[in-house]
């Protein structure tokens, strides 16, 4: 019971989180594959322990719970498929097994559809797998556009240290850089000449 109410959960729970994070996704999906195959292991042995038949997987039993998906239409052009269906509406179409009166049937029933459900899952995880390794989620995104970001900033704020000093107007003489004591704009910098006060050029930085 445990197995099922996990599997169940986690697929439920990776389903809301791939709207935020591709990785939470894939730990779930892969959570949850792994508590059906646990939940598969139980039935068979349910049916080992009482001398049960398991049926094979080509027969005609599991080919015709298999089929349910695409037989179960009687108009080929509905467009409805087993996820539209309500609960109730899906048992009804899988009862003639999982409410048969024999215990071999109802369990061997429940093996063939957790056989499709970990067929579905192995499917989303490897492409779960392919678009994280190719892009990542959304939260993967959104770190990726804040380092950019980050990075871009710093590259824009070049450090004016890093500038070659230019030549004063008034004396020719190398000039310095400076910071604003006072005046329109204290605090900000400035190239005054080396030699000041001797000198008294000024350039913007």
């Amino acid at each position: 019971v445990q197995a099922a109410r996990s599997g169940r959960q986690n697929i439920a729970e990776g389903s809301r989180a791939s709207a935020t994070t591709s990785q939470t996704e894939l730990r779930l999906v892969n959570v949850a594959r792994a508590s059906l195959e646990e939940l598969l292991l139980d039935y068979e042995d349910y049916l080992r322990h009482r001398r049960l038949p398991q049926w094979a997987m080509d027969g005609p039993q599991a080919s015709a719970v298999r089929a349910v998906p695409r037989t179960f239409k009687k108009d080929p052009s509905d467009q409805t498929n087993l996820t539209d269906l309500t609960d109730s509406g899906r048992w009804a179409l899988y009862a003639p097994w999982l409410e048969a009166p024999e215990a071999a049937t109802r369990a061997n029933a429940i093996i063939c559809l957790i056989h499709q459900a970990n067929f579905l899952l192995d499917r989303q995880i490897t492409a779960l797998e392919a678009a994280f390794v190719e892009g990542g989620g959304y939260s993967e995104k959104l770190a990726t556009e804040r380092l950019r970001y980050r990075s871009k900033d710093r590259t824009d704020q070049t450090d004016p240290s890093d500038l070659t000093p230019p030549k004063c107007r008034l004396c020719g003489g190398i000039m310095a850089l400076r910071t604003a004591k006072g005046g329109k704009s204290p605090g900000s910098q400035f190239w005054g000449c080396a030699q000041y006060p001797e000198c008294k050029g000024t350039l913007p930085l």
